[in-house]
């Protein structure tokens, strides 16, 4: 039996431990595991903010790619800057979207953006964050 330190506390646990006793926080999966899951959240994310910008509900407005790309980024690097644990990426998350802080990615859209950060977090910075979410929405 191996020990290893948790990717949140950073206490040494058990390599067969399933999750940190001190903190609770999940043993991480590989890293191209992580990786491609986060591109899924991404890509997931970058189809709803193409369907509700392409989805007329009879309103005028319109919002170019540039902004939409610009707001997730921006939701991203707040969202990840104002939480420190997975909880509070969660509470944070929640209270973007009661407050409409970023009115025109949508519920949805800041919930993906939440559940990247909540992957990334303790790995980037959330100027890593935000840029990466910034690249791979303008692709």
């Amino acid at each position: 039996m191996a020990m290893v330190e948790c990717s949140e506390c950073h206490k040494e646990i058990s390599s067969k431990a399933p999750a940190c006793p001190s903190c609770g926080a999940r043993r991480g999966s590989h890293p191209i595991a992580k990786v491609f899951l986060l591109l899924v959240v991404v890509g997931v994310g970058i189809v709803v903010i193409a369907a509700a910008s392409g989805s007329g509900d009879g309103s005028s407005s319109s919002f170019s790619k540039s902004e939409l790309c610009d707001q997730s980024a921006e939701a991203a690097h707040y969202i990840a800057a104002a939480s420190t644990t997975s909880d509070d990426v969660v509470r944070v998350t929640d209270q973007v979207i009661a407050d409409r802080k970023y009115p025109i990615l949508g519920d949805k859209v800041t919930a993906s953006i939440g559940a990247v950060v909540a992957m990334s977090r303790g790995q980037k910075t959330p100027d890593e964050i935000s840029a990466s979410i910034k690249a791979r929405c303008e692709q």
